[in-house]
C-alpha cells in the first residue's frame, strides 16, 4: 500500500505518474467528460472545481485548477496577496457519479508553496 500522507507536492505528483494512464482509460471507457476536483474545507464542506477530461494529465501533475482558499472558506491567515493552493488528486479516490455518468468526483489534497496545506 502506498503512503497515505504525502509530505511534499513532488512526491504526490510522482505517486500519480504510475496510475494516470490506468485511471484515465477507465474514466474514458465509462464516458466521463468532467472531473469534479474536490477538497474538504475547514468546516467539513466539500468544495469543487469542474475540470474537463482533456485536462486530466495536467490535473494529476499539479497544473490543473488552483484554489483561492481564502475566497471560498474561512481561512483567516490567507488573503488575496497570497498564492493559490494547488490540488493534487488522489487517484485511489475517483468515483463516477451515479446520478450523471459523464462526471466523476476526484478527491484531492491541497498543496501550498510545495507542501501540504493543513487548514
Amino acid at each position: 500500500m502506498s503512503d497515505i500522507y504525502i509530505e511534499n507536492m513532488a512526491d504526490a505528483i510522482e505517486r500519480n505518474r504510475g496510475k494516470m494512464a490506468e485511471v484515465k482509460a477507465r474514466l474514458e471507457k465509462a464516458g466521463v467528460k468532467y472531473l469534479l476536483c474536490s477538497w474538504i474545507d475547514l468546516l467539513g464542506v466539500p468544495k469543487t472545481k469542474p475540470v474537463p477530461m482533456w485536462d486530466f494529465e495536467a490535473l494529476c501533475l499539479g497544473k490543473g485548477p488552483q484554489f483561492a482558499v481564502h475566497s471560498v472558506s474561512f481561512v483567516p491567515e490567507l488573503g488575496p496577496a497570497d498564492s493559490d493552493q494547488i490540488t493534487i488528486p488522489d487517484l485511489d479516490a475517483v468515483y463516477i457519479c451515479p446520478w450523471d455518468k459523464t462526471q466523476a468526483m476526484i478527491f484531492a489534497d491541497l498543496y501550498w508553496e510545495g507542501a501540504p496545506y493543513n487548514i
